[in-house]
């Protein structure tokens, strides 16, 4: 209070300026590169498929193999990949029993 009971004076608020907006620039639209494109080719030669190559079978020719002690001859089928029936036909047998020393022809 200013003497002679007056309010003193209040100076002014500082007033912030209303914010400027800038507006953005126009810009350009994007550049879209072509596709490019492959030159013409001329008649290319003729292209010969690769011959096909089959397999050649195995040999038909029998093994011998003696049976020794923990020979079955499921594990003897599993090992000479061929099946039990094969090796029983091929070797006369009317039971699935070997014996140690047995000679057995596989195929």
């Amino acid at each position: 209070i200013i003497p002679g009971g007056q309010p003193a004076p209040t100076s002014p608020r500082p007033t912030n300026p209303p914010p400027v907006v800038i507006p953005a620039p126009d810009l350009p639209p994007p550049i879209v590169n072509p596709a490019p494109t492959n030159p013409p080719v001329a008649n290319p030669a003729p292209t010969t498929p690769a011959p096909v190559v089959n397999p050649t079978p195995a040999p038909s020719a029998t093994q011998t193999h003696t049976v020794q002690s923990g020979d079955t001859l499921f594990s003897l089928s599993r090992r000479y990949n061929t099946t039990v029936e094969a090796i029983k036909a091929l070797n006369g047998l009317t039971s699935n029993n070997i014996f140690i020393g047995q000679e057995l022809r596989i195929k």
